[in-house]
């Protein structure tokens, strides 16, 4: 009986399921007390300060009043306005489905979209390492170091997607679209390979543009550098017409909400924020962090692997977008560069993992080299 737990309880730790359960267990007890009381609050001023009010309000109109339809009118905002101009609408749309669908109390439906969207982004985090080929290990390491910057009280953490951007500065829409970036990415690192990965990454690009400005931004970047890494460094000229489809298609699902917004621009102001603060981000663990995804990239460009080298220009671009000032450039653009800085995070810990496992392998061989000399 005992060997028999014991076997079955070592099968057990050698699945997907262990390692997601392990990750899930470690979120839930650094946040078990806050997200107690986050859930058993039911009053609006819980569910965040800055921007969660007004994500929740909003939500809440167009469930109560609007929904199923995708456009109306509101007398909420201004003297009345058009719905949904002002913002990308697809989580409302969705909290309005399951407000409807589900009987509860739409602070709690709210509420709970919010922490499930947090443990469905770190279960993500851990798929995505072994699509590009890590073991088990290595993904949860991975998925790890991304959950660390997830939960820790940086400066940089305010830029969204981390605890601290979503409950206290109320970034929802940002959560939201995080998973879809995550498996956006699934899709598009192979869009190329099959006709089933081109369709998800341009109906995921499309979901990822109409939740969130911010990640929409940060997917195009990506999209960009795998454009220019495909075609200059692997020479994968049949690429761009992929690509270029990938990118048009997307953008004309997304017309349905983008033209009407743009026929209204004028009725509309924009500003954009000044660039992060170059120290606000570079902390000692993150100066490791990226030492060893550096590393990872020198490593892919030697053994010419495709993903890997990608996602380390990616990230490189992420954060030239997110230092360099693009607010002098791109005036009349939402920009907000702080919220790339955990984009940076979530793009170079497989390659941080990639590079740490070289670094183990051919530290071994050079010990192993020293002693035999």
């Amino acid at each position: 009986m005992i060997r028999r737990i014991q076997k079955r309880l070592i099968e057990f730790i050698k699945t997907d399921a262990f390692f997601i359960s392990l990750l899930s267990l470690i979120f839930l007890v650094y946040s078990f007390s806050f997200l107690s009381q986050f859930l058993k609050d039911s009053e609006l001023l819980s569910v965040g300060g800055w921007d969660g009010a007004n994500h929740f309000a909003i939500a809440k109109v167009y469930a109560e009043e609007m929904f199923p339809r995708l456009f109306g009118w509101t007398f909420s905002w201004n003297a009345g306005m058009v719905f949904p101009l002002g913002y990308p609408p697809a989580s409302y749309f969705f909290l309005g489905f399951l407000a409807w669908l589900l009987p509860f109390k739409f602070v709690f439906i709210f509420k709970f979209l919010v922490i499930f969207s947090i443990i469905f982004l770190v279960i993500t985090a851990y798929f995505l390492p072994k699509k590009f080929g890590l073991n088990k290990l290595e993904s949860f390491f991975s998925a790890l170091i991304f959950l660390f910057f997830l939960l820790s009280p940086f400066s940089f953490s305010t830029g969204g997607l981390s605890f601290l951007a979503s409950f206290r500065s109320g970034l929802y829409s940002q959560l939201f679209a995080g998973p879809l970036l995550v498996l956006w990415l699934f899709s598009f690192v192979d869009a190329f390979k099959s006709k089933k990965n081109f369709f998800w990454s341009v109906i995921l690009l499309f979901l990822i543009l109409i939740t969130n400005i911010h990640i929409g931004e940060a997917a195009l970047i990506i999209w960009l550098a795998f454009l220019i890494g495909d075609y200059f460094l692997f020479k994968k000229y049949n690429v761009i017409k992929i690509y270029f489809w990938h990118f048009l298609l997307s953008f004309l699902l997304l017309s349905v909400w983008s033209l009407p917004l743009l026929i209204n621009l004028d009725y509309f102001l924009n500003f954009t924020f000044q660039p992060s603060h170059f120290l606000s981000f570079f902390r000692f663990p993150v100066f490791i962090f990226l030492s060893f995804a550096l590393l990872g990239w020198v490593f892919s460009i030697l053994n010419k692997k495709r993903i890997y080298f990608n996602l380390g220009f990616s990230g490189l671009l992420l954060m030239l977008t997110a230092f360099l000032p693009v607010n002098l450039v791109f005036k009349s653009l939402p920009l907000q560069p702080q919220r790339l800085l955990p984009i940076i995070i979530i793009v170079l810990a497989p390659l941080a993992v990639f590079g740490l496992k070289f670094f183990h392998t051919y530290l071994n061989k050079y010990v192993k080299i020293q002693i035999l000399l």
